[in-house]
């Protein structure tokens, strides 16, 4: 628990807390900006919090940036940390006379606050399920049917934090750990389809080709068995070596066509005609009798001298593609030599190895298609089998939850107002929740409500702390805050309240808030050594 805090900023240096109720009183003026709602900012920056930074920045901007020394104390062990407003997201570890040890990181020190309060479930999430129930103005955490929204949190989030605070997410951790595995799973292949590294089919084209591959089985044990005679190794032809020749045959017989049908075009455009224009010089004179002869001459000679260099340009490509052409060749033999040694046909046809090997390279394409399809579905029946799953046991540990909240509730209903007042009602499902109020929707019931809630929450779980802002506390009956004094001093762990204008309270409540105060704040005697607020 928090034992101490030190700021040098303070006005008075050194504030001490205890077990059970803590609080921070103002005058019974009501003054505003003395610093009750600060100081449980800084109560909930000590329990790693981080909106004292981004909602109270007027405090740097007017003392600068300030550390605070603080000690918590677990099973009689005395811990000390600095944790600081410039460098927030990191605190030191110091000894009892606040020298630094080391540094940890903020995520360090949110697992270390799990563990010494006995939530090691919830290790690093440590902050988004307990930090709700730091109910401070400013925080924008206190809508009164929302009893869950947090800033920047959505729904779901909110609900599986109330499901780690119980201790219930074990089960499903387990589950959405699984369903995130077969998730990148499908991710996986659905990328690998986009980039066409896998082939994407339809379940009508499956089941075409579930057809195609029994019209191949037939064709190719007709013609094993036509082969038979010969001792054929199928095995051989079958074996992936010869496939993947096979696949290597097509892809050079693919780049030989295309060289030789650029040689083609080559020799077409060498066997073309030169541009003359010699035959026909004489008729254009004839015609044009001032033509320039000599000018003619010369286009024809630059048309010649264009024409040579071209084909020989042209003869060069060619010499290239067909010394190309040869190594193709030689390698198709070569390929065709694997397959003959390695299925050991060489009495064989080889129109009859061409075919067998046609036909298996084609039955095993469609069959991969048609795996990819397979994994694809499984992945596809497994993630649905563990959304089901998963969605049943949420439902389970919901009811379970709401069930147990609403129980407490009205208990605490009736000991906060001694008569039949029907108490709220909180409802959750798998994305929504609400605690729902009942005829009297003033703002002090509306505020009760809500504060039955956190206490619901405090007594059914291990939540290691509670903090009240005074917002919550106005407009509340009396007799009703009188009990709620009690209630909370019932609690050997620690709540933090801040609360004012106590003298119209009963006086054995005016006795105990005395008791539990930890610091009284007024126009004179304000949380830091400078009162910004006035100055201005």
């Amino acid at each position: 628990m928090l034992k101490q805090i030190r700021c040098d900023k303070f006005k008075n240096k050194v504030i001490n807390f205890h077990a059970g109720l803590n609080v921070i009183l103002g005058d019974n003026k009501a003054t505003n900006s003395i610093g009750k709602s600060t100081l449980l900012m800084i109560i909930d920056f000590i329990f790693g919090g981080n909106s004292y930074i981004t909602k109270n920045n007027d405090v740097v901007d007017n003392i600068g940036h300030h550390s605070f020394n603080f000690e918590l104390e677990f099973d009689n062990e005395k811990f000390y940390f600095i944790r600081n407003t410039e460098n927030h997201l990191n605190l030191s570890v110091c000894d009892k006379n606040y020298n630094k040890l080391k540094d940890i990181s903020l995520d360090e020190y949110k697992i270390f606050l799990s563990e010494k309060y006995n939530n090691e479930f919830l290790g690093n999430s440590f902050r988004s399920v307990v930090g709700n129930y730091s109910r401070i103005w400013g925080k924008d955490n206190y809508d009164v049917e929302k009893p869950l929204k947090q800033q920047n949190s959505n729904s779901e989030n909110a609900i599986i934090n109330i499901i780690k605070l119980f201790n219930k997410y074990k089960s499903i951790e387990s589950l959405e750990k699984q369903m995130r595995v077969i998730e990148d799973k499908k991710k996986t292949i659905n990328k690998a389809v986009s980039n066409e590294l896998i082939p994407s089919i339809t379940k009508v084209q499956y089941n075409k080709n579930l057809s195609e591959l029994e019209d191949l089985d037939k064709k190719i044990n007709r013609i094993k068995s036509e082969m038979i005679d010969i001792n054929l190794d199928i095995s051989a032809i079958m074996s992936e070596e010869v496939l993947e020749l096979k696949n290597q045959k097509s892809s050079l017989l693919l780049k030989r066509n295309h060289i030789a049908n650029k040689i083609k075009r080559i020799e077409t455009n060498l066997n073309s005609d030169d541009i003359k224009i010699n035959s026909k010089m004489e008729k254009l004179v004839e015609f044009f009798p001032n033509i320039n002869k000599n000018k003619l001459i010369e286009i024809n000679d630059f048309h010649k001298n264009m024409s040579t260099s071209l084909k020989k340009s042209l003869k060069d490509e060619k010499e290239n593609l067909e010394n190309y052409l040869k190594i193709l060749d030689d390698d198709i033999r070569l390929v065709d030599s694997s397959i003959a040694e390695k299925t050991k046909l060489k009495s064989v046809p080889q129109y009859g190895i061409e075919r067998l090997t046609d036909l298996l390279t084609k039955q095993n394409n469609i069959k991969q298609m048609n795996e990819y399809y397979d994994k694809k579905q499984k992945n596809l029946d497994e993630l649905s089998i563990i959304k089901e799953s998963l969605k049943e046991i949420k439902s389970k540990v919901i009811s379970e939850i709401t069930k147990s909240v609403n129980i407490e509730m009205y208990n605490y209903f009736a000991d906060i107002y001694k008569d039949t007042r029907k108490s709220p009602t909180f409802s959750m499902d798998l994305q929504t929740y609400n605690l729902k109020r009942y005829n009297d929707r003033g703002t002090g019931s509306s505020y009760i409500n809500l504060i039955a809630f956190d206490l619901a929450i405090f007594k059914l779980t291990k939540l290691p702390f509670l903090i009240h802002d005074s917002i919550l506390f106005k407009n509340i009956q009396v007799p009703a805050f009188d009990n709620l004094v009690n209630i909370y001093k019932s609690f050997e762990r620690q709540t933090f309240i801040a609360i004012d204008e106590i003298k119209k309270f009963s006086k054995d409540t005016i006795v105990s808030l005395e008791n539990s105060k930890v610091i009284a704040l007024d126009e004179q005697h304000t949380l830091f050594n400078k009162n910004w607020k006035l100055d201005s």
